[in-house]
């Protein structure tokens, strides 16, 4: 017959054998006498006397939630990131966050979830919000649905995340890169080397960082007087691009390709080569950001880079700044953009005379 395991003691029983109410033992575990209330030295002994006969160890939420600090910053991810490797996307926000974290003097807590019949990573379970374990959370990877951060608003839990988020109350913390303006600098090199005429390959992708890459690229068509027209954009995936797309976009007079992320980078030049095209002597091409594959790239393409470290340092420090301050000054959102870094890479030449 299996022996029923001990309960842990609470603050309850604390209080019980110390005489005392909990709030008391609250004020003298949290390091708060003198500041909330007036407790005596003998009171104080006689409690840390019971904490250490029945092995009580506080709750670090129960702790939070009475005004003291875990000094635990927790990271909650909404997709797969483990095995971390050197080329994972994911991995320099991480050296960011734990870097600027260090500096603050936080420890970290990373709370992955467990996917519950595909529906996706969850912050709560059992109605009961799990990041309430650390005084605040960083927030990273694209999330399936926005209840559930909508929920932390309504909660006012502390967060930040990494990107630019939106909400119906425009109301989400976030470290964001600036997309918009990284992509309008990569159409403005095209104009440059004398392109007119050039097509945009887009995922099928709607969150926030594909829209800005777009509005880019549609902002510095807008700025140069020649929009962007419905029919040199194409919207799929890597596998669906073929050869026949990228032939028709020629014919029309096409002489550069813009592609939204690296796999399509590398499906237009995997289709190049079979037709005997070579880059950038019949076509120039530019990628909007770093590679989503693990693989070392194999092309030194003209893009931008992405500054995740920065991005997750500069997420601990807006996170530092709300925790700084009470509920109520917490009205406005905080937020910081930062750029990204143009690479002129080898992909764009001059466009070849007609």
């Amino acid at each position: 017959m299996p022996v029923p395991k001990k309960s842990q003691p609470k603050l309850a029983d604390v209080a019980r054998l110390a005489s005392v109410s909990e709030a008391t033992v609250s004020v003298v575990l949290n390091g708060r006498v003198g500041k909330h209330a007036r407790v005596s030295e003998a009171t104080q002994e006689r409690i840390w006397n019971v904490v250490r006969e029945l092995g009580y160890v506080a709750d670090p939420a129960a702790k939070t939630l009475a005004g003291g600090s875990s000094m635990i910053l927790a990271v909650f991810t909404f997709e797969t990131i483990f095995p971390i490797e050197h080329r994972n996307f994911y991995y320099p926000f991480l050296v960011g966050i734990e870097q600027e974290a260090r500096t603050q003097g936080y420890d970290l807590l990373l709370l992955t979830s467990i996917n519950q019949a595909q529906m996706g990573r969850h912050i709560y379970q059992n109605g009961r919000n799990r990041l309430q374990l650390a005084d605040g959370a960083i927030l990273l990877g694209a999330e399936n649905n926005k209840q559930e951060v909508l929920t932390l608003l309504e909660d006012r839990y502390p967060f930040v995340f990494v990107g630019r988020r939106e909400s119906p109350n425009d109301n989400i913390s976030y470290a964001g890169a600036d997309y918009v303006q990284a992509a309008v600098e990569i159409v403005n090199h095209l104009f440059d080397h004398h392109h007119q005429k050039i097509a945009y390959i887009a995922t099928m992708n709607i969150k926030e960082s594909s829209r800005d890459r777009e509005a880019g690229v549609r902002l510095a068509h807008q700025q140069k007087g020649n929009p962007l027209a419905a029919n040199l954009i194409w919207r799929g995936t890597a596998d669906q691009l073929m050869l026949e797309k990228l032939t028709a976009f020629m014919q029309m007079g096409v002489t550069a390709f813009i592609a939204e992320d690296d796999l399509l980078g590398n499906r237009i030049l995997q289709l190049a080569e079979g037709a005997g095209w070579q880059c950038p002597r019949d076509f120039s091409l530019a990628v909007l950001g770093d590679p989503l594959s693990l693989s070392e790239p194999a092309h030194t393409w003209t893009t931008f880079k992405i500054p995740r470290q920065a991005m997750g340092r500069e997420a601990v420090r807006l996170l530092m700044q709300m925790l700084s301050e009470n509920d109520r000054e917490r009205e406005a959102p905080y937020r910081s953009m930062l750029p990204c870094t143009f690479v002129p890479g080898i992909s764009v030449a001059n466009a070849p005379n007609p």
